[in-house]
């Protein structure tokens, strides 16, 4: 095997291929890859960590692409119905991409309620306010719209499509004006 794509000599770690190396050098390496993962996988079996899920690969593949909402709102609807059993990281961004989804299907009491629940699990998501201030303003609920946004911008400062948008209302982030029109 080249050098450039060779293992350590304790095969604890694996160094990466560079571009000297060959495809046989890569593929070498990758097969050890997986083989350290399936016994890694195994020992966690075997000492009694049975919450550790393998999950398929296509599920947060289509939950994370954004050409298709149906596949995206199929593929975050499984992560989300495994519960707890997914990490709270996946199940924020289930809910993030697949209130996304909805956004872009014209379905904004979907998508608010899954911002909501994204938001819930993670408070300072500043980019769920947003976009589920984005819902709420298609819907014409100005008052909520512009409290999400004002949040995002508390959470991020500089959070530049959060100041547009309240801009566009031709709202200070920090002054107040009549905005009543629910």
């Amino acid at each position: 095997m080249n050098q450039a794509c060779a293992l350590p000599p304790n095969d604890a770690m694996l160094s990466w291929c560079d571009e000297t190396s060959t495809p046989g050098d890569r593929r070498n390496v990758w097969n050890e890859i997986m083989r350290q993962a399936v016994a890694i996988i195994l020992l966690l079996v075997l000492m009694g960590v049975g919450a550790v899920a393998l999950i398929p690969p296509d599920r947060h593949s289509d939950c994370t692409q954004t050409a298709d909402p149906d596949r995206s709102i199929h593929g975050c609807t499984q992560i989300i119905s495994r519960g707890t059993r997914e990490s709270r990281e996946n199940r924020v961004v289930a809910y993030y991409n697949r209130g996304t989804a909805y956004g872009k299907k014209v379905q904004f009491d979907r998508a608010i309620a899954d911002y909501t629940q994204a938001i819930k699990l993670h408070p300072r998501f500043a980019l769920a306010y947003h976009n589920r201030g984005l819902a709420y303003q298609q819907k014409g609920h100005r008052d909520k719209a512009i409290a999400d946004y004002r949040k995002a911008l508390q959470i991020d400062p500089s959070h530049q499509l959060a100041k547009a948008n309240l801009k566009a209302f031709d709202v200070a982030a920090g002054g107040k004006k009549n905005t009543s029109n629910e």
